[in-house]
């Protein structure tokens, strides 16, 4: 509940309190490192993770967790392996998203072809799924086919409303560049009200600075 409400030094404090009453609860461990993670504290959360993986090591979910760590590091080829393995357990309930991540650290490393047919799994499995929708976009961009990024950036957009900032800014820039300039300014402008002051808000602030005003 600290995690979803932002309060990211009660979650550290509560599930250090966890993981130190009962350690062998990989439970406590995997949203530990997630908390540690959200403070920015990348080694702490390979510590949390690891443990985790040493009492659960084929549970997918914390795999995914301990994958996005490795991405987040810059660890991509082990992050690959580590998405392959979660997207593979039968018992996993959302291997779309595991398949997402994968695709994003395909793209990460240039495998655009590999990128987008991991994404097309990961989207006939989960429809609806906004993330593995904008990073197929991301591929469909970086491939040149700028039609079907923008598909791709609508269809978060629809989807997934207020959480579709980063969608807004792709898609914004994307119609700037095929000269629908009002559609386009009215999307970033939108990024920009949404992201608020965050990396994202402040990229969608400069990029409306320099095309629309």
């Amino acid at each position: 509940a600290y995690l979803r409400e932002g309060n990211i030094p009660g979650a550290v404090g509560t599930l250090e309190e966890a993981a130190r009453l009962d350690r062998r609860n990989w439970a406590a461990f995997n949203k530990l490192g997630l908390a540690y993670m959200a403070a920015g504290s990348t080694e702490k959360a390979g510590h949390a993770f690891e443990r985790a993986m040493k009492l659960n090591e084929d549970e997918a979910e914390l795999l995914v967790n301990y994958g996005n760590l490795l991405v987040r590091t810059g660890r991509l080829e082990e992050a690959a392996a580590t998405f392959e393995v979660a997207a593979q357990d039968l018992t996993y309930r959302k291997p779309s998203i595991a398949l997402s991540n994968l695709g994003f650290v395909r793209l990460q490393q240039g495998q655009h072809a590999e990128a987008l047919a991991v994404l097309d799994q990961a989207i006939r499995r989960a429809p609806n799924l906004c993330q593995a929708h904008f990073n197929r976009g991301l591929v469909h961009e970086a491939m040149g086919s700028h039609d079907f990024a923008l598909e791709d950036f609508e269809a978060v957009i629809e989807m997934c409303g207020e959480d579709a900032s980063g969608a807004y800014l792709q898609a914004g820039m994307l119609l700037i560049d095929q000269k629908d300039r009002n559609t386009g300014c009215t999307y970033i402008l939108t990024a920009v009200q949404d992201a608020g002051d965050t990396p994202l808000g402040r990229e969608a602030r400069q990029v409306h600075r320099q095309e629309c005003v």
